[in-house]
């Protein structure tokens, strides 16, 4: 959690407690947001919300502290599965709508009438990968394989959730388990199978990045020198995952290379790459060894 959502989590607290003196807790909370510079109803706050990912900060500091409750590591008995199916389909409809919230919610409650359904904590590890709530979809993944060990899509979102959390290693080893199960889906084999080459060219980037760290600067003068940054200085989207980048370091790139449009943009730069490097294919002239077809790996949006 970086510096300034720690803050704006300590604010969200503050706001919520119910069982204090109301003009204490006002005083405090906007003592506190004259201190931190930031105001609980501007659009950064509302950016950086625990609770518009679906946490609050007793839940963080408990995970932290390793008290957080562990994933039931066996199905309970169901106890009503017809309501817990008809949650599952509103649990469906918020996800198509991107409510996402609202769809934990719905699968959240499909997952207290019927635990040992695989189906329903998968979707909410969607769900929550889609709010970057990487750690908590992880722990869903985790309970769906628990429930249905040959349970292919729970492996390929479980990587998708270690790759994002940078445990690269992890993730192409979650990623090969789903490949191996994938063989009667030849459309999700596809995804897999490009997932695990995106994994393999975040993996290789990693190494150049720890061999050179300076390659991200020496890109980037590259790239301005040429003129290829300017239209994108202009882009809001990829000036925010840039920022996101530059403060919470490379791991954060994985979820802006899985946005389609910064994708496609990124994707445009390769051309100039190649111009800085002197390379046309993997390692040529490349600095430390520089695959760009591997970093084009990376360019290619969501499955």
């Amino acid at each position: 959690m970086s510096d300034k959502a720690l803050r704006i989590a300590i604010l969200e607290y503050i706001s919520g407690l119910k069982d204090v003196d109301e003009s204490s807790r006002e005083i405090s909370l906007n003592c506190l947001q004259e201190t931190f510079g930031i105001q609980l109803d501007s659009s950064e706050a509302k950016e950086h919300s625990l609770k518009n990912k679906g946490l609050s900060l007793p839940e963080v500091f408990a995970k932290g502290l390793g008290q957080q409750q562990p994933t039931p590591s066996a199905p309970k008995a169901p106890v009503d599965p017809a309501r817990a199916e008809e949650f599952k389909v509103e649990g469906n409809n918020f996800l198509k709508a991107a409510n996402y919230s609202k769809a934990i919610e719905s699968y959240t409650k499909a997952i207290e009438l019927n635990d040992g359904n695989a189906i329903y904590w998968l979707n909410r590890a969607i769900a929550k990968i889609n709010m970057t709530n990487y750690e908590s979809a992880l722990e869903d993944a985790e309970a769906a394989i628990t429930r249905d060990p040959n349970y292919t899509k729970a492996y390929y979102r479980k990587g998708q959730c270690l790759a994002a959390l940078n445990r690269i290693n992890d993730a192409i080893a979650a990623f090969e388990e789903a490949e191996r199960r994938a063989s009667s889906d030849p459309t999700l084999l596809q995804n897999i199978r490009e997932q695990l080459r995106q994994t393999r060219s975040l993996q290789v980037t990693g190494k150049l990045l720890d061999s050179d760290p300076d390659l991200v600067n020496k890109v980037a003068s590259g790239l301005s020198e040429t003129g290829a940054l300017q239209d994108l200085a202009t882009d809001p989207e990829f000036a925010a995952a840039l920022q996101d980048v530059e403060q919470n370091g490379f791991s954060a790139a994985f979820k802006h290379f899985q946005n389609p449009k910064i994708a496609a943009k990124l994707e445009k730069l390769l051309p100039q790459l190649q111009s800085i490097f002197g390379a046309s294919g993997a390692g040529a002239g490349a600095p430390g060894g520089l695959d760009l077809s591997a970093l084009a790996g990376m360019f290619g949006g969501a499955k």
